[in-house]
């Protein structure tokens, strides 16, 4: 079964954070090609997991905005 890596940005679930994350991407000419934003009742906290086209430039912009992430395999 193929798979490829996603990126992860755990944190507070507040207005804005997607369309930073957007921005930063977008700006690094990189596609959000899907994600996923759950966020955990009662918490106030969740996961943006994201799959983009270009996973190496996403890495160098997310590091650049100082944004941190994880990585995870999807299949």
């Amino acid at each position: 079964m193929p798979t490829t890596t996603q990126l992860v940005i755990s944190g507070k679930s507040r207005p804005g954070v997607m369309a930073q994350v957007a921005s930063v991407l977008g700006s690094a000419g990189v596609n959000i090609k899907a994600f996923s934003a759950p966020e955990v009742i009662g918490t106030g906290t969740g996961k943006l997991r994201l799959l983009v086209a270009d996973l190496d430039g996403a890495r160098r912009a997310l590091k650049a905005a100082k944004i941190k992430f994880g990585e995870e395999t999807a299949l």
